[in-house]
């Protein structure tokens, strides 16, 4: 008999770690804190596909400017456009590195293609998203998150893959997973996704809507972690496609997802109390395609 899905308690989550960090917010607030969030438009003539990308950034943008203010610190959002010069944003970083209260530069990705080096222009003390070379962070935040959630079901040996491996927030999360003794099934543009079928725990980092689905996951699924936003219309969808949500044990969905400016994972808010318990393997309905065309966002080697 198959218990209720766990669902990984993000807004929960996010309330008790402002709380936690309420003794700090007037000292960051007489500080007159700063962070400088620069995001990127997508123009009228953007591809579909780079419009949502886009649109997705705006509201990671503004989820980040309020998780700041709520901690006691301002964020100022400038947009670019489309066709920004590199002496323009070289300009803007230059000026945010320089200036003493601004503690925290964030580049939205996706970045055009040809500003992307100048990621590496960022002071790596105020780098706190792992953008540039010089970072002094592994990886992102989001990574970050995202491998704090996982961490409780990958003890004793579990197996775990990871979807979007060579993209800005699957390369991170690859790095943090094997920095803590773990070996990922790496997964990325043609690869046939169908291999996670046979690990534990399942992480997607595409942004590709309804990209996983009853072919490729299963009630023996420890978890599975969504961190795609994906914005339309009709509302946002993840990369867990809304009729194979229902299958594995625990799972995190937006609103609740993995992104940490809408919850910032703490060590002691894991969803390892109590993953519900079940052992029936579910169905493979799906459609066959095992090969989508997902492009990994611009990712800056380091």
């Amino acid at each position: 008999m198959s218990s209720a899905q766990y669902r990984v308690p993000g807004a929960a989550i996010l309330r008790e770690v402002v709380e936690a960090y309420q003794p700090y917010r007037e000292i960051i607030t007489e500080q007159l804190t700063r962070a400088l969030v620069l995001r990127f438009d997508s123009g009228p003539d953007a591809p579909g596909d780079w419009a949502l990308r886009v649109a997705a950034s705006q509201v990671s943008a503004e989820q980040k400017q309020r998780t700041f203010e709520r901690l006691g610190a301002s964020a100022d959002i400038k947009v670019l456009g489309p066709d920004t010069e590199w002496a323009e944003l070289d300009e803007h970083l230059a000026a945010a590195n320089e200036t003493p209260d601004i503690a925290a530069v964030i580049v939205q990705t996706p970045p055009p293609r040809h500003l992307v080096p100048l990621l590496d222009h960022i002071a790596p003390a105020k780098d706190i998203d792992a953008l540039g070379a010089d970072s002094a962070r592994p990886a992102c935040a989001t990574a970050d998150g995202i491998t704090r959630v996982a961490a409780p079901y990958l003890e004793h040996g579990a197996s775990v893959a990871v979807i979007g491996s060579r993209g800005f927030v699957g390369s991170g999360v690859v790095t943090l997973l094997r920095r803590g003794g773990h070996e990922p099934l790496e997964l990325d543009q043609g690869d046939d996704l169908r291999q996670v079928r046979e690990v534990d725990v399942v992480i997607s980092t595409t942004g590709r809507a309804g990209l996983l689905t009853a072919e490729h996951l299963h009630r023996d699924h420890q978890l599975v972690v969504d961190s795609g936003f994906i914005p339309y219309p009709s509302g946002p969808i993840g990369d867990v496609h809304p009729s194979a949500a229902h299958l594995p044990r625990a799972i995190t969905l937006y609103p609740a997802g993995s992104d940490p400016w809408r919850w910032p994972p703490s060590p002691n808010d894991s969803p390892s109390k109590s993953p519900p318990q079940t052992s029936d393997r579910g169905a493979s309905s799906a459609p066959t395609s095992t090969t989508p065309n997902y492009a990994a966002p611009p990712r800056h080697s380091r």
